[in-house]
């Protein structure tokens, strides 16, 4: 894998390509730095109020027995 970053001079970008990825599938991306827009997402310890109510009773009764099977499988894998 190859990544660089460039600052073009004209309107034209030249790629010069490896043997080693001739006849392979590639992905190009091109964007300017200054447009990228990070997402960030910070989990704080007392925050977890903003996210009661989000699933019903029933399926929070689910999503727990599958989270307690998913701990005895891991506990027997160990």
């Amino acid at each position: 894998m190859i990544r660089t970053v460039i600052i073009p001079r004209n309107r034209t970008i030249r790629i010069p390509v490896s043997s080693k990825y001739i006849g392979k599938k590639m992905e190009v991306l091109l964007y300017a730095s200054d447009e990228i827009e990070e997402d960030t997402f910070h989990v704080t310890k007392g925050k977890a109020d903003r996210f009661k109510g989000i699933l019903s009773e029933v399926e929070a009764d689910k999503y727990h027995q599958h989270l307690q099977r998913a701990r005895q499988e891991w506990d027997r894998n160990i």
